[in-house]
C-alpha cells in the first residue's frame, strides 16, 4: 500500500485512495454530502446565501464555491464538426467516459500532448498494443509540475500578490502554468512503447477532418492521414469561468466583482461577498497559478481558516 514515486515521492494511487477514504470517515463527510445540480444563487441578508438546486433550495450563513473545470472540456472545432456528424469521436472528460467500457477497436487514435493523452495511450495500448496512435500537436513538453514549484511559496508568490493589476495577475498565471505537459516518467513510458511497436507515437496538427463510411479520416498538416475508427480526444478542460449560466446570473444580479476574464476578485481570505467564498479555480486571481491544484487546495484552506479565526477574535472583542 504504501508505494511511492521518485523522485518527489508521490503517493501510490492505493494510498492516496486510502488517504482519502480515512479523511471522508473522519470527518462523517457522506453523512453530508447533498447530491444535486446548482441553478441559482441569491443573498438572504444577515442570514447568508440561498443556492437554488434542481431539487429545491439549500441555506446557509456561508457559501463556498468550489466549483471545477470538469464539465468544460475543450474540443477543437474540426472535432466539433466529427461530433455533430456522427463520427465515433469522444473526450476523455466527458461524463460518460470509461475506458473500460470502450468498444474494441481498430485503430484509435489519442488526440494531445500532455499527461492525459500520454496516459490513456498507453493504458490503451495494454488492451490492444499496436492499434493505437497517440498523435500529439507538439512537442514533448517535460514538466514534472503543473507550475514551478516556486509558486507554493513566497518565492514567486512574493511578486503576485504585490501585483494589484488583475490583468497583470491573469498573464502571470498564464505563463507559469504548463499546459500540456508531462512529467519525465510519463515521457520515458511513451518513448519505451513507442520503439517496441505497443503505440504509434506522431507529433502534427490536424490540417482537416472528415467522416467516411463511418469512420474518421485526419489529414495532417505534415501531409499524412490517419483513418480511425475510435478518436479520443485529452484536450484539456475550457479556461473559461466555471458556473456557467446560473453564476453570470448571480454575478449580474448581485454585483459581485470580477475581473475582465470573467473569474471572480475576492479579498485575501476569498471573500466574494458578504458570506461568500471561493476556492478552486474561482480563487486563482487570488491564489495564483497552484488554485487549481491539491496544494491550491491546502493554501485556500489556510486562508479560510485564518479568515474565520480574525473573524472570531472581532466577535470576541466586541463581546
Amino acid at each position: 500500500l504504501a508505494a511511492f514515486t521518485a523522485p518527489y515521492d508521490r503517493p501510490g494511487y492505493a494510498l492516496f485512495q486510502a488517504h482519502c477514504q480515512r479523511l471522508i470517515a473522519d470527518a462523517e463527510l457522506e453523512r453530508r454530502h447533498v447530491r444535486q445540480r446548482a441553478v441559482g444563487l441569491a443573498p438572504l441578508g444577515e442570514r447568508g446565501w440561498r443556492v437554488e438546486t434542481s431539487e429545491g433550495g439549500l441555506e446557509a450563513r456561508r457559501v463556498l464555491l468550489a466549483l471545477g473545470l470538469s464539465e468544460q472540456p475543450a474540443w477543437p472545432d474540426w472535432a466539433r464538426r466529427l461530433r455533430a456528424e456522427g463520427g465515433p469521436v469522444r473526450h476523455v472528460f466527458d461524463s460518460d467516459f470509461h475506458t473500460a467500457t470502450l468498444p474494441a477497436w481498430r485503430r484509435a487514435v489519442v488526440f494531445g500532448g500532455g499527461i492525459t493523452a500520454a496516459q490513456l495511450a498507453l493504458t490503451l495500448s495494454v488492451r490492444q498494443p499496436g492499434a493505437v496512435t497517440l498523435l500529439m500537436p507538439h512537442p514533448a513538453r517535460v514538466h514534472q509540475f503543473d507550475s514551478d514549484p516556486g509558486w507554493l511559496g513566497p518565492k514567486c508568490m512574493r511578486a503576485f500578490d504585490a501585483e494589484p493589476s488583475v490583468v497583470a495577475r491573469r498573464q502571470m498565471i498564464r505563463e507559469a502554468r504548463h499546459r500540456g505537459s508531462m512529467p519525465l516518467d510519463v515521457h520515458r513510458d511513451i518513448r519505451r512503447a513507442a520503439r517496441y511497436g505497443e503505440i504509434q507515437r506522431l507529433e502534427a496538427r490536424v490540417a482537416a477532418a472528415a467522416v467516411t463510411n463511418g469512420d474518421i479520416r485526419l489529414v495532417l498538416d505534415n501531409g499524412d492521414c490517419l483513418t480511425t475508427d475510435s478518436l479520443l480526444l485529452a484536450t484539456g478542460l475550457d479556461a473559461r469561468r466555471p458556473g456557467g449560466d446560473w453564476l453570470d446570473a448571480a454575478i449580474a444580479a448581485w454585483a459581485l466583482p470580477t475581473a475582465p476574464c470573467g473569474y471572480p476578485v475576492v479579498s485575501r481570505a476569498l471573500r466574494w461577498a458578504r458570506g461568500l467564498y471561493v476556492m478552486g479555480p474561482l480563487a486563482e486571481l487570488e491564489l495564483g497559478p497552484t488554485a487549481r491544484n491539491i496544494a491550491g487546495a491546502r493554501k485556500a484552506a489556510d486562508r479560510l481558516a485564518q479568515g474565520a479565526e480574525r473573524q472570531r477574535a472581532k466577535r470576541q472583542a466586541a463581546a
